[in-house]
């Protein structure tokens, strides 16, 4: 059984930080802020999973958390999938500990020898106390000190492979060994709950529904082809009013073997045609990453009106000046990213719209009631569902009716098993019973030696002889 650090849940940087925030948290941040807590000061390491929508408040959550470990002596780290984002957290814990006397570095792929030496140092040393960066926090070459607290975020980025190598360079970082560090995993992307409970079976769960206070709903729309001049017009208006605009492509340029609009393409009609009395920028994946950390800094410091781009801002900076999300070619992305990307508006205090725009011939489906598997028909139910709903675990669980529970999380899970007589959507009682059955037993009679658990024992040797030698462990 992994031994936990067992923290003082009581911190008066925490404190510090939560009387002089400018706004009041909602009753679901409190809520998991208190179960944060509780897992922190048990004797056995927290690994918790902590959903909630994108602006739903969940990087203050771990802010305070990071606190209290920082207030116990622990290093802590959170960990982001792209740089643009592990900037935007560098920038945002600054400014929240710009007063509390805290050392914050950033580690990334592309820093200069110089620096990243001294950062390096710092980490080794203890100094650093709060590490903010994304996969260079994997590399060998970063020795901590003790690390105490890790979070993720963006999870489903990362593979459980890498969450465990983090674990293990923190286990390696304390002078006492066996000792494992506490774990928070966060996720913007809904999971239905049976999903969590499968896929995540190792993880507590928290959620936060509550958007906080001010938020006004995303207005979702969508639009035909033979409509987009009237929607350049609108956005046009958006702009004169003192907005932004983000308008994606599916393809960063034109494929001939595939009919889709393409951002490298369109931005010169957009730049030089449609709005070319407007400042427009453009980002794409094939940048370099400090090409695109600077465009959107640009954007986000309102040197551009208007930002054509591809997925890659799915997970990036936040601008809440931005008020128009334009999806082109809308019938081609899935749920999750249709949701990721409609998450970048919304984020001030204005009215924020999304506009989804397909191919006139879709106009058709949109009238018919019908479902079938038809991908055509799939595609029409997609949008409808983001013109209906902006809850994300509403939007999951029809994501995971349309593909199917392995390809709700990326890519094929394989290790994801078919039930016949169980609907991993539908079942979400039994899933938690059974869940909450094997907990008791593993915590009851880890090796089933009891003889009230033989027939189990059984059973599993009869499924799983290779792994039949755990049992012969003490």
């Amino acid at each position: 059984i992994e031994k936990g650090l067992q923290m003082d849940p009581k911190s008066l940087s925490a404190r510090t930080l939560f009387d002089r925030l400018p706004f009041e948290l909602t009753r679901d941040q409190k809520k998991v802020i208190r179960e944060i807590s509780r897992d922190m000061s048990s004797p056995e390491p927290m690994n918790r999973l902590l959903q909630g929508d994108v602006g739903s408040g969940k990087t203050i959550v771990a802010a305070l958390s990071m606190l209290v470990a920082v207030d116990n002596g622990f290093q802590t780290l959170i960990i982001a999938p792209t740089e643009i984002l592990a900037e935007q957290h560098y920038h945002s814990f600054k400014n929240m500990l710009k007063d509390l006397d805290i050392e914050i570095v950033q580690l990334l792929g592309g820093q200069r020898a110089k620096a990243r030496r001294q950062i390096l140092e710092s980490i080794e040393s203890g100094k650093a106390k709060v590490i903010i960066g994304t996969h260079a926090l994997f590399e060998s070459t970063v020795h901590y000190n003790m690390l105490g607290l890790i979070v993720i975020d963006e999870q489903h980025r990362f593979g459980v492979a890498q969450r465990a190598k983090l674990k293990k360079l923190a286990e390696l970082s304390y002078p006492v060994s066996k000792l494992t560090p506490d774990v928070l995993v966060m996720s913007a992307t809904p999971i239905p709950r049976t999903l969590s409970l499968t896929v995540y079976g190792d993880l507590d769960v928290s959620i936060i529904k509550q958007m906080p206070a001010g938020r006004k709903p995303i207005r979702t729309k969508v639009v035909f082809e033979k409509e987009l001049p009237e929607v350049f017009e609108f956005i046009r208006s958006e702009i004169e009013a003192g907005r932004q605009a983000f308008i994606v492509y599916p393809l960063v340029e034109k494929s001939e073997k595939i009919d889709l609009k393409s951002a490298v393409e369109h931005f010169e009609t957009i730049d030089n045609e449609i709005f070319h009395d407007l400042k427009c920028g453009l980002i794409h994946g094939q940048m370099f990453w400090y090409e695109k950390e600077e465009v959107m800094q640009g954007f986000l410091d309102k040197e551009y009106d208007v930002l054509v781009a591809t997925t890659v801002i799915e997970v990036g900076i936040d601008v809440p000046n931005a008020s128009v999300m334009l999806i082109e070619n809308s019938e081609r992305f899935g749920l999750s990213q249709l949701h990721q990307l409609r998450g970048r508006v919304g984020r001030g205090d204005q009215q924020s719209y999304c506009l989804l725009a397909t191919k006139d011939n879709f106009k058709y489906q949109f009238s018919k009631k019908s479902k079938n598997d038809d991908e055509r028909i799939n595609a029409v139910i997609r949008l409808k569902t983001m013109e209906e709903s902006t809850d994300g675990f509403r939007i999951a669980e029809v994501d995971m009716e349309l593909r199917g529970p392995g390809d709700v999380l990326g890519t094929r899970q394989s290790g994801l098993p078919s039930f016949r007589f169980l609907d991993i959507i539908r079942d979400v009682d039994i899933i938690s019973s059974a869940k909450n059955l094997a907990d008791e037993i593993i915590t009851d009679d880890p090796h089933l030696r009891k003889a009230k658990n033989s027939l189990l024992k059984e059973e599993y040797m009869r499924k799983y002889s290779k792994d039949s030698n755990y049992f012969d462990t003490a």
